[in-house]
């Protein structure tokens, strides 16, 4: 299961609802249907799958209690809702859209706190749409807009923030170097571990730096059986030796994928529909995404790993060096966490969603996002200017993961070989009139031919008028 969508306050919803799942076929060849008078929540699932039969109540992703991380079924969210109404998402966490209905006054749809799942709605005085793609939503009516992390929507309410990020230094305390060290191992491991208890078939993306292989050597630890992990990249790239050494380390299976440009160019056009962007970082990033994603689920994985979030609450970034005070530094740090739900976490979760499977992010644990924005700058960038990024986890790791520990970190492109070729091409097959010309012509700002080539595929598959909603990669600063 890969998908939750509805229809609030409208009689047409079933006929409604199958429109909208339509062009969602891939996170589902099935429509499950909860439906009444005047709602209908969909539920898109692969397999034998069944169905819930309680009361009307979809759920995307997992939820989890706050205070003992035990997984909360339907039947326990359902409960709690019925006790509580919305203030049972404070003691609630997880990667979730969350949708339940009781009656046209009282119906609550609500997204997780990062964002990690993406979700869309359109409304109108007399109908409510939700769906976690946009394109779903182009044949409803009422203006497409982007339901926000850390909120839910009722109806006596109307849409309302249940969480808010403390502000800088107000999280837990934080205590003597050592003892955080260890305390960051133990969270990790916990949200491994966590993360990992599923009946679903699960793997891990391992792209031979230091994120991916943390989570995959705890993974490793956890379980007695060797774990499946998956690398791609073009041939002789740098990741794939670094993740060969890994795997070979831990012990697991290790399934690898080498392709070139002209594969790179055959795929383009299936990123971009899911991904529902012409971003050219966020487009060129996720190629790799896909094909590693294309490649799991070829091993009947359902439930996928990744190392995403770690460069955001560990100060990852090159460019954070360039900036010239620590509180400026920090400023940017809490922007980055706030908005990676429009970028990185949005690309792992269309990439994975393209082919029916759930992505999970260790590093991006409630406990431990907290914790880790409190950590004195100097744990995460170790020397500034010239120094070490995400030095307190490469600390951390060192000695059992030698060989990617003091890794200079890569962007997933970068590391994987593909980084510039499309970029070339782009150049290549773009004359310098075209792009000032369609450059003008756009309804946003379309920042190289790189750009411009993945815009004019965008537009294939998508209006105009909605590529304000896309998402871009750059810096908050």
């Amino acid at each position: 299961m890969s998908g939750v969508l509805g229809v609030f306050l409208t009689g047409k919803g079933d006929q409604e609802l199958e429109d909208m799942a339509e062009p969602l076929s891939y996170r589902g060849s099935k429509l499950i249907q909860q439906k009444g008078a005047d709602f209908a929540l969909g539920t898109l699932i692969w397999g034998k799958e069944s169905g819930y039969d309680g009361p009307p109540l979809v759920l995307e992703g997992y939820c989890r209690d706050k205070m003992t991380g035990k997984l909360l079924d339907k039947k326990e969210l359902d409960k709690r809702y019925w006790e509580q109404g919305p203030l049972m998402l404070h003691g609630v966490e997880g990667e979730f859209i969350l949708a339940l209905y009781n009656g046209p006054d009282d119906f609550l749809l609500a997204r997780d706190r990062m964002g990690v799942k993406s979700l869309y709605y359109a409304r109108t005085d007399n109908s409510f749409y939700f769906a976690p793609e946009f394109k779903a939503l182009l044949g409803q009516e009422g203006e497409i807009d982007e339901f926000p992390p850390g909120h839910y929507y009722h109806p006596r309410e109307g849409l309302t923030r249940y969480f808010k990020w403390p502000d800088q230094h107000a999280g837990p305390p934080i205590g003597e170097l050592d003892n955080e060290i260890k305390r960051l191992r133990l969270l990790l491991e916990e949200e491994v571990r966590l993360m990992t208890s599923t009946g679903s078939r699960w793997g891990l993306y391992l792209s031979g730096g230091l994120d991916s292989s943390v989570v995959a050597f705890l993974a490793a630890e956890i379980y007695e059986e060797p774990v499946d992990v998956f690398t791609v990249g073009v041939r002789g790239s740098e990741d794939i030796e670094f993740a060969r050494e890994v795997a070979e380390r831990i012990g697991a299976r290790h399934h690898v994928y080498t392709y070139d440009l002209e594969e790179m160019l055959e795929v383009v056009p299936r990123v971009i529909y899911p991904l529902e962007s012409f971003d050219s970082a966020f487009v060129r990033s996720s190629i790799p995404n896909y094909l590693a994603a294309q490649m799991a689920r070829q091993h009947e994985m359902q439930v996928m790993l990744t190392g995403e979030g770690s460069d955001e609450i560990f100060a990852g970034y090159e460019y954070l060096k360039d900036i010239d005070s620590p509180r400026k530094i920090n400023n940017e740090l809490h922007k980055l966490v706030r908005k990676m739900h429009g970028t990185g976490l949005e690309r792992v979760n269309r990439m994975n969603a393209a082919f029916g499977m759930e992505c999970r992010l260790p590093f991006l644990g409630q406990r431990l996002v907290e914790r880790a924005m409190n950590y004195p700058l100097e744990w995460k960038l170790k020397g500034r200017a010239e120094g070490v990024d995400k030095w307190i986890l490469r600390e951390c790791f060192a000695g059992d993961l030698e060989e990617v520990a003091w890794r200079e970190k890569q962007q997933f492109d970068q590391g994987s070989g593909s980084s510039g070729l499309l970029e070339n091409h782009a150049n290549r097959i773009i004359s310098d009139e075209e792009y000032e010309r369609e450059k003008e012509e756009a309804e946003v700002a379309i920042r190289s031919k790189e750009e411009l080539m993945y815009y004019r595929i965008f537009l294939e598959y998508f209006p105009p008028e909605v590529a304000p909603l896309v998402g871009r990669w750059v810096s908050t600063g």
